[in-house]
């Protein structure tokens, strides 16, 4: 699964408890303040994408960036060629992912086609930008990938910046296909948990040992409150 494996080219840290809004549990274990730099090679590499990769002009010219912060900082500056996507509408509007009519328009919107290749990134922590992730392969959005080291990657490293009036995104056709499988279930998830769990820990020792889990877990919602990457 794509989350475990980006699980493995991320470095974690723990995530801030006062978070109110959607969170993917995936984000709990293997998003955190920035990707490892040093490591020259990951597991699933075309996962991430590189600072160093994206500033050039072939690559820039060929990936739709999305810059998943909030939109004031988005108009202050942001990577060149970038496009401001509103994760937290994003997150409120996928509901249980049954329409596809609006996300074909909400995708496609953002100059995104069916062949398209994307980048995310957001402030520092992964949160929106792994959301945004997330619901892209969902909707079929094939190479979705996370920007390594992230804004405070690019922005520290001395890379290009625009502080210009940013414009507007070329709508693109898109026609969003779901992909049921990549969801699951709060119960599912939840025995899944408690299998791992009771495997892991000796007999007389049954405790809870946290993982990398392949999904995404909206504490708003008891219904259905765990999504995975298939």
């Amino acid at each position: 699964m794509e989350c475990i494996a980006l699980a493995k080219t991320l470095k974690s840290r723990q995530p801030n408890p006062a978070m109110r809004t959607a969170v993917a549990c995936s984000l709990l274990f293997i998003l955190g303040n920035h990707v490892m730099a040093n490591d020259s090679k990951y597991p699933r590499e075309e996962l991430l994408l590189e600072p160093s990769a994206l500033v050039k002009p072939e690559a820039a010219g060929s990936f739709t960036i999305l810059d998943a912060r909030p939109r004031p900082q988005f108009d202050q500056s942001r990577i060149p060629g970038a496009i401001g996507v509103d994760a937290a509408g994003w997150a409120k509007a996928f509901g249980k992912g049954e329409d596809a009519e609006g996300w074909s328009a909400r995708i496609g919107g953002l100059g995104i086609g069916r062949e398209a290749k994307v980048v995310v990134y957001d402030n520092d922590s992964f949160k929106d930008a792994a959301r945004i992730w997330w619901i892209l392969k969902f909707w079929g959005v094939e190479d979705a990938r996370l920007l390594n080291g992230n804004w405070i990657g690019w922005s520290k490293s001395g890379l290009p910046i625009k502080t210009d009036k940013p414009k507007s995104p070329s709508p693109a056709k898109f026609t969003a296909v779901s992909h049921p499988n990549r969801l699951a279930t709060k119960g599912q998830v939840l025995g899944f948990l408690k299998e791992e769990a009771l495997e892991a820990a000796p007999k007389r020792e049954r405790t809870v040992r946290t993982r990398s889990l392949p999904c995404r877990f909206d504490i708003r919602d008891k219904r259905d409150a765990f999504s995975t990457i298939s």
